[in-house]
């Protein structure tokens, strides 16, 4: 692979990555304050949030009073964005496409915050942006530091490429790093002239955070950049309205010396996030991308390589129709008639209103076999469906992303005795895209839409178009299962996928979250106890008035509103509502409320208050402060890490598929006596480790740890 790609590649650790990114140094104090400097006032204004992520950005932007579109390829990061900024519009959009749903001219601001490093054609991106901004509007964009990576990975400053890396929290990313006369051009080709560029220092909150991380970035430029560009009059776009950005590649001619670096058309855009890891990357390689001439138009891409590339045919309808949803018990019973007297395995969706409904639930149960047909339950009507469960006991279950499904579909009474995920298998294979659509696509060719993913499932009745989505998701899933099954045996993978799904069938539930309410974004800017008391007496009120209307929690009470409060500790109801953060009908209906959360807050003898500290925990601390805390742990976890990626490229495995990268952290922090294979393998075993991931491993972590100096 050339370039980036299209999949989401956060997807995968998208919770833990808004968690982490939600109040980091890297993300609250350094690259937010700059991105929101330069945005300036956003009050009254239409703010396009380009790869929202978790959506920080978009409550920070809602709270200061503008109006929000946001996007994100991920399914994931769109549903987190709706929880943590209920008053946006936010979709699931890939921006390798136009946007089809803005008008020209219709945006005042965008923001494409640490995201254009996961863009192939970028040119074509920002050009559809400058489409869609008003003429007196800005885009404001951040990237990482060209001069920071380039001392970090070597070779050319001036060498466009894609590096490809484990992050310090065991993700595995790839993105491009060129130097800044690339985005230069980049944004001239695309009709903008740069306003302003910003080398932003952190802020001075910072410093507590991480006094090292501070005093690096700011005396030396290893961070990111922001870059305010406003639209060239008289610049045109040619982004096509009706077409993908690989078409705009042809239209839009040759040469193009932005983009010369580029891969093929196949390869357009990744999923992009404004928020990046405050744990900096620690390992991997640069994958070098060739430079194309810049001066002959003939080396442009040919309208025959789009041509070339592997013919997807879209899914556009199930082959028996859509069918209507079973909600009687009468209906139930037939279906699990039908679907016991089936053969074959058995295809499962269910689809969730996460950012919507609190909690988790499932509101539609999607099932096909052979023999049986589709069926589409309507599990709040039938919430006991452990009959259907008792007809397929010892049948196959096939999912894709089980884990995300499985809890759900247990609280139903649905529990599987055998499990086959298609996103674990791809993953294993190998597979660059392990999203449902890509791999269907490759693996057989047809094209999943996925538009309706982070839709209000709760709704009812469900949209016909709705429903025709949730009946394809389970369409070719067995037939997905069976190639996918062929390639693991092929690749002498099958034990180890076998091993994977009975770990994801027989997962326990987590445990219980110790002080939830600490995870309240912004929560950074609190630093004293009582303030600290009054954010936790208004996430207790909101959680509990959440649960008793079933609301989302983010749209009970925006998390933007629980920190202000806190900050400006008013005394009474027109004091608290004439915060802009309760300005809002619905918090303004119910402020009688939230002040007495904050006037018990207030209320609590200093006993009772919060320590400014957080909980005790016996994670390791964080890969960053080991070479000073624990210089030899610091080797080992270096070391494990080497071993670790060699095996990922020799058996084509993600690395954290190999190894929880929690596990191997804390197996390196706190390594067992005598550090040898028989140890590390029951250490392995007792994190949860499987059989074949001990035999690839422990031998190998062995001799590497004895190799180094002092072991």
């Amino acid at each position: 692979m050339t370039g980036v790609g299209r999949e989401p590649q956060y997807e995968a650790f998208a919770d833990a990555f808004a968690e982490h990114a939600r109040d980091g140094f890297y993300n609250a104090h350094y690259d937010r304050p700059a991105c929101l400097s330069l945005l300036g006032d956003v009050a009254g204004r239409h703010v396009l949030d380009v790869g929202c992520g978790p959506g920080w950005y978009a409550a920070e932007l809602v709270s200061r009073g503008a109006r929000v579109s946001a996007f994100d390829l991920s399914p994931r990061m769109v549903e987190l964005t709706t929880a943590h900024a209920p008053d946006a519009d936010v979709r699931v959009h890939d921006a390798a496409e136009p946007l089809g749903w803005l008008p020209d001219g219709s945006v005042d601001l965008a923001l494409w915050a640490l995201g254009i490093e996961y863009v192939d054609d970028r040119v074509c991106a920002l050009r559809e942006l400058r489409r869609v901004l008003r003429p007196e509007g800005a885009l404001v964009l951040s990237r990482l530091h060209p001069t920071g990576d380039w001392l970090r990975h070597g070779g050319s400053y001036f060498t466009t490429r894609v590096i490809e890396e484990d992050w310090a929290a065991g993700w595995h990313l790839r993105y491009w790093l060129a130097p800044l006369e690339r985005t230069c051009e980049e944004l001239h080709e695309a009709g903008f002239l740069i306003e302003r560029l910003l080398e932003p220092r952190p802020a001075p909150t910072a410093e507590v955070l991480s006094p090292d991380a501070y005093a690096l970035l700011a005396g030396e430029p290893r961070g990111f950049l922001a870059i305010r560009a406003v639209p060239r009059p008289g610049a045109t776009t040619s982004s096509p309205r009706g077409g993908g950005c690989a078409v705009a590649r042809v239209t839009c001619g040759a040469p193009r010396p932005a983009c010369a670096d580029a891969p093929a058309p196949s390869h357009t855009v990744d999923h992009m996030h404004s928020e990046v890891s405050d744990d900096l990357p620690t390992t991997g390689g640069d994958v070098a991308h060739p430079p194309l001439p810049l001066t002959d138009p003939t080396d442009a891409p040919a309208v025959a390589d789009v041509a070339a590339e592997p013919t997807v045919v879209p899914l556009t309808e199930p082959a028996d129709g859509v069918p209507h949803v079973v909600d009687t018990p009468e209906e139930l019973a037939r279906v699990v008639a039908a679907f016991g007297a089936g053969t074959g395995p058995v295809a499962v969706d269910a689809e969730r209103a996460s950012g919507y409904r609190y909690g988790q639930r499932t509101y539609l149960v999607q099932l096909r076999r052979e023999g049986a047909g589709t069926a589409l339950i309507d599990p709040i009507a039938l919430p006991d469906l452990s009959a259907l469960s008792d007809a397929l006991v010892g049948v196959e279950w096939v999912l894709h992303a089980a884990s995300q499904d499985l809890p759900g579909l247990s609280e139903q009474g649905m529990r599987p005795t055998r499990v086959f995920d298609t996103e674990l298998g791809a993953r294993l294979l190998g597979m660059e895209r392990v999203g449902l659509a890509a791999v269907v696509a490759d693996a057989l060719g047809l094209g999943l839409a996925k538009e309706h993913s982070a839709v209000d499932w709760s709704t009812r009745p469900l949209p016909p178009e709705w429903l025709r989505y949730a009946a394809l998701d389970v369409e070719v899933l067995v037939e997905l299962r069976t190639v996918l099954a062929e390639r693991l045996a092929v690749a002498g993978k099958a034990e180890w996928a076998a091993q994977e799904f009975e770990a994801v069938r027989t997962a326990p539930p987590p445990p219980p979250r110790v002080e939830p309410w600490r995870r309240v974004s912004g929560l950074h800017q609190i630093r004293d106890a009582r303030r600290l008391a009054v954010v936790r007496e208004l996430w207790q009120t909101r959680d509990q008035n959440a649960r008793l209307r079933d609301i989302s929690p983010g749209r009970v009470l925006p998390d933007a509103a629980i920190v202000a409060a806190a900050q400006a500790l008013p005394r009474s109801v027109p004091q608290l509502t004439a915060l802009p953060a309760f300005s809002g009908k619905g918090t303004r209906r119910r402020a009688t409320l939230w002040q007495q959360a904050i006037d018990r807050g207030l209320a609590l003898p200093d006993s009772e208050l919060p320590s400014v500290r957080g909980p005790k925990s016996d994670a390791p601390p964080p890969p960053r402060a080991w070479a000073d805390k624990d210089p030899a742990a610091a080797a080992r976890l270096a070391a494990a890490r080497d071993v670790v990626a060699d095996l990922s490229e020799t058996h084509s495995v993600p690395a954290e598929n190999l190894l929880q990268p929690d596990l191997l952290r804390r197996l390196c922090w706190a390594p067992p006596r005598p550090l040898d294979a028989a140890t590390i393998a029951d250490a392995l075993v007792s994190g949860g480790a499987r059989a074949w991931q001990v035999e690839l491993l422990a031998e190998r972590l062995a001799t590497a740890f004895a190799a180094l100096p002092g072991a």
